[in-house]
């Protein structure tokens, strides 16, 4: 087996180990047992099956993809400008975002907070 495949599989194992630990720690305490055996459909406690697949698997998940996401853009926008120190700071996307957001804080109005009790309280967003 080759130096790549295994550090490849090694990895892929870290990613399920800190998959498992991202769910079963929280408010509520979850045994990674009761976590795989949830992940394997045969978790016993409805509370704990509900609280793993409708909470925090979504978001363990949604991270997960949003930072692979972040990998792959950072390597597209290196191998693109053919630059390994080439970043979204150097090239000024991250001033160009920064910069909507305060577009659409100040002139679009939002970053408000509406209360459905009496009232609507507005908070800005602080930059």
């Amino acid at each position: 087996m080759g130096r790549k495949a295994l550090f490849m599989g090694g990895l892929t194992l870290l990613v399920f180990f800190l998959l498992i630990c991202a769910v079963s720690l929280g408010t509520v305490r979850i045994p990674a047992g009761e976590v795989i055996r949830s992940f394997l459909g045969l978790g016993q406690d409805a509370r704990v099956e509900i609280i793993i697949r409708s909470i925090r698997l979504p978001h363990a998940l949604a991270a997960m993809l949003a930072g692979a996401g972040l990998a792959v853009s950072g390597a597209a926008m290196q191998s693109i400008l053919r630059n390994p120190l080439g970043s979204p700071f150097t090239l000024g996307i991250s001033q160009a975002g920064a910069f909507g957001a305060a577009f659409a804080i100040m002139l679009l109005g939002t970053g408000t907070v509406q209360s459905t009790q009496a009232g609507v309280i507005n908070m800005a967003i602080p930059i």
